[in-house]
C-alpha cells in the first residue's frame, strides 16, 4: 500500500473512533432523559487520494443543548402521628409515619351510637379511650384498625357516646381520670328566716320553743307561718302570769301556747308571779285574858295585805290587856304548839295558807 492508501485508511480509522465517541456519547445522554435533536447539514471533509481531492461527508452526531431533568416532586407536609402506649397489647407491623396507609381507615361499618372525634396534638389512643370510657381494642374494632394503635392529628376517630371524662395532668395507664360534672348546680334559694327572741321575768326559764326551727333555717329561727309550741317554766314558789307576743293571750297560767311566727322577727315573753299564800292571825277561844288581834309585819316578797311567800320569814306580835298575859300560840298547819308566854314570835309560810292563834290568860292576883 502506497502513502496515500495509508492516509486514507488512517482518515477512516480516525473517523470511525469519532462515530463510536459520539455514540456513547448519545447513550449516556439518553439514559439521562436527553433528547437529541436531528441536524439538518452534514460536514463535508475534503480528503485527498493520489493527489486528488475526493470530497467524503462525514456525518457528525447531532448537537443539541440537553434537556434539566423533570421537576422532582416537592415534600409536602407529613402529619403529626401519636404512638399510643398500649400497656396489654404491642403494635406490630405498624406503618411508618411517611406511609400513606397510615392515614387512610379501612371501610368498615360504625358501631351505632358512635360519634366523632377529630385527633389533638398530643392525643394516644389510649387517652381517647379513658377519655370516651372504653378501651383502646374497642377504638380499634370501631375504627377498622386491625392491631394498629397509630393515630394522626386532624384525623377523625368513631368513639362511644359516652359521657367524657376530665383528663388528669398525666396520661398513660396510671393516670387517675375525674369525671367531669355532667349536671349543672341548681341553684337554690335559702328560705326566709326570722329570729324568735324568748324571755321572762321574774323566777323560772325561758320559755321551751318547740320546734327548734324551721326547715332550713338555723336553731332558733323561722319561717313566716311556722306554728311554734311554747312552754313556761316557772321556779318553785312562782307561778305563770302573763304572756306577751303571742297570737292570743291566755288566761292567767296558762301553759303551752301557741304563736304563729310573722314574717320579721318576734319577742315572746312570759311573766312569773310569786305565789302568795293567806295567813289567818287571832285569838284562841280557849283564852281566859283578853287582849287585841295579833298583827303581823309586812310581806317582804311584794305580796298583797295578810299573804306571804312560801318560806318568808314573819313576825307576829300579840297585845293582851293590862290584866292579861300570852299564855301561848297555836300554829296551824303541822306546826307544833307554841308554849310560853312570849308577846312576839317569828315564824315561816308554808307554801299554803296558814293560821297562827295567841292565847291570852288572866294574871295571878
Amino acid at each position: 500500500m502506497n502513502a496515500n492508501g495509508r492516509k486514507l485508511t488512517a482518515v477512516l480509522v480516525a473517523a470511525f473512533s469519532l462515530l463510536l465517541v459520539f455514540g456513547a456519547l448519545l447513550t449516556a445522554l439518553a439514559e439521562t432523559g436527553f433528547t437529541a435533536q436531528p441536524q439538518t447539514q452534514a460536514t463535508q471533509t475534503s480528503i485527498q487520494v493520489g493527489g486528488e481531492a475526493t470530497d467524503t461527508a462525514a456525518v457528525l452526531p447531532p448537537t443539541s443543548t440537553p434537556e434539566p431533568p423533570p421537576d422532582q416532586p416537592e415534600a409536602s407536609d407529613t402529619p403529626e402521628v401519636q404512638d399510643t402506649p398500649d400497656p396489654s397489647a404491642s403494635e406490630t407491623n405498624s406503618p411508618t409515619a411517611t406511609d400513606p396507609a397510615a392515614a387512610t381507615q379501612t371501610a368498615c361499618t360504625i358501631p351505632d351510637g358512635w360519634i366523632t372525634y377529630k385527633v389533638r396534638s398530643g392525643d394516644t389512643l389510649f387517652s381517647i379511650s379513658k377519655l370516651y370510657q372504653t378501651t383502646v381494642p374497642i377504638l380499634q374494632s370501631g375504627n377498622c384498625m386491625g392491631g394498629s394503635s397509630r393515630i394522626i392529628t386532624g384525623q377523625s376517630l368513631w368513639v362511644p357516646n359516652n359521657p367524657t371524662l376530665t383528663p388528669s395532668k398525666t396520661s398513660g395507664p396510671t393516670a387517675t381520670d375525674k369525671p367531669a360534672p355532667t349536671d349543672t348546680p341548681v341553684k337554690t334559694t335559702a328560705p326566709a328566716c326570722y329570729a324568735l327572741t324568748r324571755s321572762h321575768t321574774g323566777s323560772g326559764a325561758d320559755p321551751v320553743a318547740s320546734p327548734t326551727n324551721s326547715p332550713g333555717c338555723p336553731t332558733g329561727k323561722y319561717t313566716a307561718g311556722q306554728v311554734i309550741s311554747l312552754t313556761a317554766s316557772p321556779a318553785t314558789g312562782f307561778a305563770i302570769g302573763d304572756w306577751t307576743g303571742i297570737d292570743s293571750p291566755p288566761s292567767t297560767g296558762s301553759s303551752p301556747v301557741t304563736l304563729t311566727m310573722p314574717d320579721s322577727a318576734k319577742t315572746v315573753t312570759v311573766t312569773y308571779v310569786q305565789i302568795c299564800y293567806t295567813l289567818t292571825l287571832g285569838i284562841d277561844g280557849a283564852s281566859t285574858g283578853n287582849g287585841g288581834t295579833p298583827t303581823a309585819s309586812a310581806s317582804t316578797s311584794g305580796c298583797g295585805a295578810s299573804k306571804y311567800a312560801a318560806d318568808e320569814t314573819i313576825t307576829v306580835t300579840a297585845s293582851p290587856d293590862g290584866s292579861s298575859v300570852v299564855t301561848g300560840w297555836i300554829y296551824s298547819n303541822g306546826s307544833p304548839v307554841l308554849t310560853g308566854n312570849p308577846n312576839v314570835v317569828n315564824i315561816t309560810m308554808p307554801a299554803a295558807a296558814a293560821t297562827i292563834q295567841v292565847t291570852y290568860g288572866t294574871l295571878s292576883p
